[in-house]
């Protein structure tokens, strides 16, 4: 279930569940469906991932037993930004290296809609800043590389479009037509 997968460590409650997959917002699917999509999780993933029950506090797949992406580019953008130069671009080079299109293509629905933009926001903002990054010191191939992963999770980006052609300008060995 997509949900509990980008739900940044934090549980997810039965009643939130029923909002996030509702396919409209007047349209909530009734309690017996969310059972029923847990159990499915349930049973594709490795016995003891996803509790029988969930707690009070809602549902959470365990980031130690499920590994998402989604996390793992959190944390390494997280990283980036704690640090200065190369270290930065090559953590950050990693985070967008996990980039393969955007967002959740073609499973979006009302009640992920929200995070599918933070999610976009959050890939563009990345490149967008290791692409000037990478330039300002000239770096024309990472700044280049940047913005291309960039896009795939944040097609037509326009501050990512400028910083592909800014570095085919800084020689990126890219075309700027």
């Amino acid at each position: 279930m997509v949900l509990l997968a980008i739900s940044e460590g934090r549980p997810i409650s039965v009643d939130e569940l029923r909002n996030r997959l509702a396919s409209s917002e007047d349209k909530q699917p009734g309690a017996p469906n969310v059972r029923t999509c847990v159990s499915c999780l349930r049973a594709a993933l490795p016995e003891g991932v996803l509790p029988d029950k969930g707690t009070d506090a809602g549902y959470l797949l365990p980031g130690d037993d499920v590994e998402v992406d989604w996390d793992t580019f959190r944390a390494l953008a997280e990283r980036a930004r704690r640090v200065e130069g190369e270290d930065r671009l090559e953590l950050a080079g990693r985070a967008l290296a996990l980039i393969r299109g955007p967002v959740l293509a073609h499973k979006t629905w009302h009640g992920v809609d929200q995070a599918v933009y933070h999610m976009t926001v959050a890939i563009s903002e990345l490149a967008a800043e290791t692409a000037a990054e990478a330039l300002a010191i000239g770096r024309a191939d990472l700044a280049e590389r940047a913005g291309r992963q960039g896009l795939l999770g944040a097609p037509g980006t326009p501050k990512l479009w400028q910083a592909r052609i800014d570095a085919a300008k800084a020689g990126s060995g890219e075309s700027v037509a």
